[in-house]
């Protein structure tokens, strides 16, 4: 191998582990993006310092550590900061939501919030089969139930409480949105 080669073995070597390390960068940056959008991602100082952080972690890793260890290190570090960042929401888990008055406004919209953001939903709806329970049904997932539901009648009430019940398996609801426009009163 002459002296070129060899250089140029080195240019080629060099520029590729340019590119693993700024692959590395732009994956991590594009996954804090990625919660930042879902407002899973609570900015603070913590979380900004933890990002410059990072950010410096990419140079340092590249030209004083350098070549696979110093790849590994990066990724180590990105994984070990991506699940370090402080999260901006509740742990959901298996928590259930009651939301009457579903069928237009705030009823349905806090209805398609909570259940995008992962809880079961009771969707009431004080019209089965109507345009807002048919967007419910359409539009979200499988953790969201619509009920028929007119909170002046007693019967519809009961009928709603006996599928919440049988749904959850003897665990309790995590929250009730009373927000149907009459209460009966």
């Amino acid at each position: 191998m002459t002296g070129a080669e060899i250089e140029r073995s080195a240019e080629d070597r060099e520029m590729f582990y340019h590119l693993l390390y700024s692959t590395a960068t732009v994956i991590f940056g594009g996954a804090v993006l990625f919660k930042y959008f879902r407002n899973e991602l609570r900015l603070g100082v913590r979380s900004i310092l933890a990002l410059v952080v990072v950010f410096v972690a990419e140079p340092v890793c590249h030209f004083a550590v350098g070549g696979d260890t110093g790849l590994i290190v990066l990724i180590v570090w990105y994984i070990i900061t991506y699940l370090a960042l402080p999260a901006n929401h509740l742990p959901i888990g298996d928590r259930a939501i009651l939301i009457t008055g579903c069928d237009s406004g705030l009823g349905l919209a806090l209805a398609q919030y909570f259940d995008q953001r992962g809880f079961q939903v009771f969707a009431g709806c004080l019209h089965k089969g109507g345009p807002a329970e048919v967007e419910l049904s359409a539009s979200s997932s499988e953790r969201l139930t619509t009920l028929q539901m007119d909170v002046t009648k007693e019967d519809q009430i009961k009928d709603a409480l006996n599928i919440v019940t049988q749904k959850l398996q003897g665990k309790g609801l995590w929250g009730l949105i009373n927000n149907a426009e009459d209460c009966g009163a």
